[in-house]
């Protein structure tokens, strides 16, 4: 019986992830059906099942190709014929006997309950980064998953990247010698900046609804990928500022006044990484002018560097670290990563959680399980307890819950 899916959330990240799911369809990679819908407005259901319906599609919000907000109008009725339920209330959803397991694409305040109300029922999880608002709620995820057998995975979608992997297996086949530094940033992002993205969606100004700014909404991306590829980080030394606590959307944003923002907009991060190397992490969505371009990764060994995805050797001979990776690693390990040759992470990101529910009880996990994406929580709280306790904190300390006074008051409301 092909696995049953319910979806969780209709929002403009939605398009990103259908795409994904058509592909698999269409390879004949995983074996699923769609059978529910859920938004807490019908509309954006009905927007998603089919052009029948007569809800105009959701528009683009990027144009950026390396952007899943970019991604182009999908429909359910784009890869099957099947017309699925629809529902305003999730927990309509987790009584479906007709779904076995469910994206969860909504707002990060809720994944805590929506996560953990379909893993008591026994149904699997893949839920967007941030895996929860707080260390505290994510466990929560993990326990009920362990305890129940459901399998759960992150949508940790920057992991598939080629330019990810090139960089792990370069680091690991050790293509620059000895990790030593790493530099990693971004500041005035086109997308991501208060005009754009960020000044549409209160909510990434709010700690309450958002846990905190850049630091946990972007901050997940970057330090899944600085673990995976340069491995563990021990602690963080960091300062965070609210910039400009008053937001106003941009002039042609669907809603107008003001957004009082009590989360940062910019983190300044030292990373000590418990083989002895330092790195630097900034993140930020403030400031005005100029667009500075920062290296999103650049990683310096004792025989040569890497910037994004170029390679460049101690004589200073620079090569494409994407296309040595594909013409010297393993073959199967580039099978594994890359099958039939797919690069879309949204395919790749579904078709592993879905393996990892076809082979549940034979040990093998989602590459990104809820406890990968509690630890890479952890390291982006790390970033703020830091700044709150003016110290540097190990990131264990936060994944046990010892360190968690900037966390507090989000617990509470919570109650957890």
């Amino acid at each position: 019986m092909p696995l049953r899916i319910g979806i969780i959330g209709c929002g403009s990240i939605l398009n990103a992830h259908l795409r994904g799911l058509k592909l698999l369809k269409d390879r004949r990679l995983a074996d699923f059906t769609i059978t529910a819908l859920c938004s807490r407005n019908i509309r954006d259901t009905l927007m998603f099942r089919s052009p029948d319906d007569g809800v105009p599609p959701r528009e683009p919000v990027t144009d950026d190709p390396n952007n899943g907000l970019s991604a182009p109008h999908h429909y359910i009725s784009d890869i099957q014929s099947d017309e699925p339920r629809v529902y305003d209330d999730f927990r309509q959803v987790a009584v479906d006997d007709e779904v076995d397991a469910v994206i969860v694409l909504t707002a990060l305040d809720s994944h805590h309950e929506i996560g953990l109300a379909f893993l008591e029922s026994e149904k699997h999880v893949l839920v967007d980064k941030p895996l929860a608002i707080t260390i505290a709620a994510g466990r929560k995820l993990v326990e009920a998953a362990e305890r129940t057998g459901a399998v759960l995975a992150t949508a940790e979608s920057a992991r598939f990247l080629p330019e990810c992997r090139a960089r792990h297996w370069a680091i690991g086949s050790r293509r620059i010698g000895d990790f030593r530094m790493l530099v990693s940033g971004m500041m005035g992002h086109p997308d991501w900046s208060l005009d754009h993205i960020v000044g549409d969606t209160p909510w990434r100004h709010q700690k309450l609804r958002g846990g905190g700014g850049p630091s946990i909404d972007l901050g997940v991306h970057r330090l899944n990928q600085i673990e995976y590829e340069c491995g563990p980080i021990a602690s963080i030394s960091a300062m965070a500022a609210t910039t400009e606590p008053v937001r106003r959307y941009r002039s042609e944003a669907p809603s107008d006044g003001e957004i009082q923002a009590d989360a940062e907009d910019t983190v300044f991060a030292s990373l000590r990484f418990a083989s002895g190397a330092i790195g630097t992490l900034l993140l930020s969505w403030g400031g005005r002018g100029r667009l500075v371009d920062l290296p999103a990764f650049a990683i310096f060994g004792s025989e040569g560097s890497i910037h994004g995805s170029q390679l460049t050797n101690a004589d200073g001979d620079d090569s494409d670290l994407v296309g040595v990776m594909r013409s010297s690693a393993n073959r199967s390990t580039l099978q594994s990563w890359c099958p039939e040759g797919i690069s879309d992470v949204f395919t790749l990101e579904a078709l592993d959680w879905i393996a990892a529910i076809d082979a549940r009880g034979t040990g093998r996990r989602p590459e990104i399980d809820g406890q990968a994406g509690l630890r890479d929580l952890a390291a982006a709280f790390a970033i703020l307890e830091s700044d709150m306790t003016r110290r540097e904190v190990a990131v264990e300390d936060v994944l046990a819950g010892a360190i968690e006074a900037y966390q507090r008051p989000i617990n509470q409301v919570l109650g957890i």
